[in-house]
C-alpha cells in the first residue's frame, strides 16, 4: 500500500490544507531519504552491478569507446535525445494514456453508483 493510498484511507476527506500538508511530508520524508545515500554508497552500489554485467575487457572497450570522439559526441547529445524521445513518447502514449483513465474513472463511476444503490 502506497502512503497516498494510506492517506486516502485515513482521511477520505481531507481539506486542501490537509493534503498540502501531507504532500510537504511525503516530500520531506523522501528528501531525508535520498539525503542519506551519500555518493560513496551509489558509487560502491554501482561497482557491484556493473561487475555482474560486465568483465574487466567489456569495461575497458566501454571506457575506449566513450574516450573517442563519437563516445564524448554521444555523452554530449545523450540528454537532448532522452527528452527528444519522451517527447515522442509522451506523444505516442498520450492518447491511450487518456482513454485508459477514462476507462479507470467509469469503472470507479460505475462503483460509486453500485455503492450508492446498496445503501437506498
Amino acid at each position: 500500500m502506497t502512503v497516498h493510498n494510506m492517506f486516502r484511507k485515513a482521511l477520505p476527506d481531507a481539506t486542501p490544507a490537509e493534503k498540502t500538508k501531507f504532500e510537504n511530508i511525503v516530500t520531506k520524508a523522501l528528501g531525508d531519504v535520498f539525503a542519506n545515500y551519500l555518493i560513496d554508497d551509489v558509487l560502491r552500489d554501482m561497482i557491484s552491478i556493473y561487475q555482474s554485467h560486465f568483465s574487466e575487457s567489456d569495461l575497458n572497450r566501454i571506457l575506449t569507446f566513450y574516450s573517442s570522439a563519437v563516445g564524448q559526441k554521444d555523452l554530449r547529445e545523450m540528454p537532448a535525445m532522452y527528452a527528444e524521445l519522451l517527447r515522442v513518447s509522451d506523444a505516442r502514449l498520450q492518447p491511450q494514456i487518456e482513454e485508459a483513465m477514462k476507462n479507470v474513472g467509469e469503472h470507479i463511476q460505475e462503483m460509486v453508483d453500485a455503492e450508492g444503490g446498496k445503501s437506498k
